[in-house]
């Protein structure tokens, strides 16, 4: 009887603990959708000073980054909308985790006030439309900085791979 006690009181603290865990997945997936954005910008960067890509070759390698491009800005969207959805998950009654859904929200709704979504699909466009400079200043220009304004605004709230401290302890329980 007192193991299946014991059973039942640490089930929560571990459900619980493993929807903590699933936001701290989605921050480094995040950590690294933004350094993928950043490779992007750097083979954009070809392009750069070109208003109009007419090579054939080129068009491919055009074609093939706004390929990776769309699915970046596809993995961007399905993420912001999952990082709210699993601070939403958490025990909001329980003071441990307040702050870390009040951060985890705040990150999704910094990413989507910076417009990072626009500027993906802009980026798009312009590839789209086989125009390098265009395509490269949106990639480059544009993305890169944005992404890293929410990567760095976030870690210095508590939010980031480098300054969890809202999420590093949320987790923890006195034995009661």
């Amino acid at each position: 009887r007192q193991a299946e006690e014991l059973r039942e009181k640490l089930e929560l603290p571990l459900d619980t603990l493993a929807k903590l865990h699933r936001l701290m997945e989605d921050e480094a997936l995040y950590t690294a959708l933004s350094q993928v954005q950043e490779d992007i910008a750097k083979r954009m960067q070809r392009f750069a000073g070109k208003s109009e890509i007419t090579d054939p070759q080129e068009r491919r390698d055009l074609k093939a980054l706004q390929d990776e491009q769309q699915e970046l800005g596809e993995a961007l969207h399905r993420l912001l909308q999952e990082i709210r959805d699993h601070a939403g998950q958490l025990p909001a009654d329980d003071e441990r985790f307040k702050k870390v859904i009040e951060s985890a929200n705040k990150f999704a709704t910094q990413a989507h006030e910076l417009g990072i979504e626009d500027e993906v699909k802009k980026c798009e466009t312009a590839m789209q439309g086989n125009k390098g400079e265009a395509s490269a200043r949106h990639a480059h220009r544009e993305l890169v900085p944005h992404a890293r304004a929410v990567r760095v605004e976030g870690q210095s709230r508590g939010q980031g791979a480098a300054g969890n401290r809202h999420w590093k302890g949320a987790g923890r329980s006195e034995p009661g």
